[in-house]
């Protein structure tokens, strides 16, 4: 690559790619979405919109699974594969955070998906990360508390 070429122009042919991929996927589900869920992943892509990133895709349908945001970090390099886990809270109820619902299998499909899109897109594994947007919605009026932890969930890298 020549000295003056942009290391940002790989990342924008494989989202591309991405976008080509996204539009040939059947992107029914079988039965009802949960409301919580899609009113936790809207308040998750909000809220990293305004953190700078810029949303790709919104339940992105993989053979062997899904991601709920995919998403390229403010940096403009890094591809980021979210995971949106919401509650709602209440004034009495003593409710594990959101967090607490990602178990070893569901971190499993997370990085086996993830680890599908890389290969089929021709992503730069380095530049790939899981993330995990944790929702609790309370009591109506009272504004959602959202926390994003990036790079959560590792995907082991061979050498």
């Amino acid at each position: 690559m020549p000295a003056s070429a942009s290391p940002k122009l790989p990342l924008l042919a494989a989202c591309s790619r991405l976008w080509a991929w996204v539009c040939d996927q059947d992107t029914r589900f079988a039965g009802e979405r949960d409301p919580l869920g899609l009113e936790g992943e809207r308040l998750a892509a909000a809220f990293l919109k305004r953190s700078g990133y810029r949303i790709v895709s919104r339940n992105l349908v993989a053979p062997m699974g899904e991601l709920d945001i995919l998403a390229i970090e403010p940096d403009k390099c890094t591809i980021v594969a979210v995971e949106v886990k919401a509650r709602r809270i209440g004034p009495a109820a003593a409710t594990p955070p959101p967090e607490a619902a990602i178990t070893a299998h569901k971190r499993r499909k997370l990085v086996t998906v993830v680890d599908h899109l890389t290969r089929a897109n021709g992503w730069n594994p380095t530049l790939v990360r899981i993330d995990v947007v944790a929702v609790e919605i309370g009591s109506a009026g009272s504004p959602p508390t959202i926390r994003h932890w990036p790079g959560v969930i590792r995907v082991e890298r061979g050498a």
